[in-house]
C-alpha cells in the first residue's frame, strides 16, 4: 500500500506514511476512534483523550463515534432542543425556541397532561390529567357550579351563592 497525501490524514516520507493524530494503518486509512465515514468521532468530538480509543463527544452528541444527538436534541449540529416528550409520544414540537404542545399536553416541555377545558376555572389539573374541583364546582371538567350544602334545599343556587328562601340566611341557608 502506498501513502496517499490526498486523503489529508498523513504525509509521505521515504515511501511510508506518517499518520496524523487519530489515524493509523499503512496508508493512514484507519481511524483510531470510531466514527462515520472513517472520520474519528464523526468530526464531532476529540479522539483518544488519555490514550484510550474512545471519543469525547462535543456538546449534545452521543453514542459510539459521536454520530448521533443525545436524547432530546436534534439537527446536524445537535443544538435544536426537542420538547422533552416529543421523541416518545409526539406531545409537541419546538417552534422558535418554544414547545407547541398538542391538545392534551402542556408545560415547558409538553410533559404535563392538560385537563378537559382546563378545569373550567373551577379546579386544578392533576399530573394524571384529571380535574380536582374546588368546593364550589363539580363535574369532570369542574364546569358545574354548586352551592354549599346545596343551600340545605331552602333556596336557589345562583353562581355558587345561595339565594335563601324567606326566613333562612347564612351562606348555606342553614
Amino acid at each position: 500500500m502506498t501513502c496517499d497525501p490526498a486523503r489529508d490524514r498523513g504525509s509521505c516520507s521515504d515511501g511510508f506514511c506518517e499518520c496524523e493524530q487519530d489515524f493509523e494503518g499503512p496508508a493512514c486509512e484507519a481511524s483510531v476512534c470510531p466514527g462515520r465515514d472513517n472520520v474519528p468521532c464523526s468530526g464531532r468530538g476529540v479522539c483518544g483523550l488519555g490514550g484510550d480509543r474512545v471519543c469525547q463527544c462535543d456538546v449534545h452528541f452521543a453514542w459510539e463515534g459521536c454520530g448521533h444527538c443525545e436524547e432530546g436534541w436534534a439537527g446536524d449540529d445537535c443544538l435544536t432542543k426537542l420538547c422533552l416528550n416529543n421523541y416518545h409520544d409526539d406531545h409537541g414540537v419546538r417552534h422558535e425556541g418554544e414547545c407547541q404542545c398538542t391538545s392534551h399536553w402542556q408545560g415547558d416541555d409538553c410533559g404535563e397532561h392538560r385537563c378537559k377545558n382546563d378545569c373550567s376555572g373551577g379546579g386544578v389539573c392533576t399530573k394524571y390529567g384529571l380535574c380536582e374541583c374546588d368546593n364550589t364546582h363539580r363535574g369532570l371538567d369542574c364546569s358545574y357550579k354548586i352551592c354549599p350544602n346545596s343551600c340545605n334545599y331552602r333556596g336557589k343556587c345562583v353562581d355558587s351563592i345561595c339565594n335563601c328562601d324567606e326566613g333562612y340566611a347564612e351562606y348555606d341557608c342553614g
